[in-house]
């Protein structure tokens, strides 16, 4: 277990994610995804063609379908959370080619099991976002504006995407913290 002492709520983090403030109450903050869970994004131990089996087994199937579909899922299911800078990105970007290649836009619902029941009721508080964002990861505002923009066009799989940023959120949140109590 690590334990961390936060000045802020804003400090805290919790399963891959923090609290951010929404315009549901003044003082209402909601979790949601960290920004760095970007650079996770299409990561999996599991084989897709395990993942899609009944997929698969259709005659007709390409599988090399599988890694769009699998970034598309992975943007449903983020869909389902509040919509935090960076994320929002690949979000956004995802399910935009979804719905524009698909006779049946998608549907985020059918992917709430993991949501809360306010999916779609809070809207995060866009410049106290970016700001709680440049603070955690020592960037600017305008670098946040940038990366996201990188991200809302790279929406093929395979799509390299470079920016010092990724390295920042990368190295906050997935290394060792020396600060910790283990």
């Amino acid at each position: 277990m690590k334990l961390k002492h936060a000045s802020s709520i804003e400090d805290v983090t919790f399963l891959k994610g923090t609290w951010y403030r929404t315009y549901h109450t003044l003082d209402h903050w909601v979790w949601g995804p960290l920004p760095s869970r970007v650079c996770k994004l299409g990561k999996t131990f599991t084989p897709l063609a395990q993942i899609y089996s009944d997929l698969v087994r259709q005659p007709r199937f390409y599988a090399g379908h599988l890694p769009r579909l699998f970034l598309e899922d992975q943007a449903a299911n983020l869909a389902t959370f509040l919509q935090v800078p960076i994320v929002r990105a690949f979000v956004s970007a995802w399910i935009r080619r979804r719905d524009s290649m698909r006779e049946n836009p998608l549907v985020p619902e059918a992917y709430a099991i993991q949501a809360s029941t306010l999916y779609g009721q809070l809207r995060i508080r866009e410049h106290a976002a970016l700001c709680q964002v440049s603070r955690r990861y020592g960037c600017t505002i305008p670098d946040i504006v940038r990366l996201e923009a990188q991200i809302y066009n790279a929406d093929q799989p395979y799509s390299f995407v470079e920016n010092p940023l990724l390295v920042l959120l990368a190295t906050t949140d997935y290394t060792p913290s020396y600060g910790a109590v283990s």
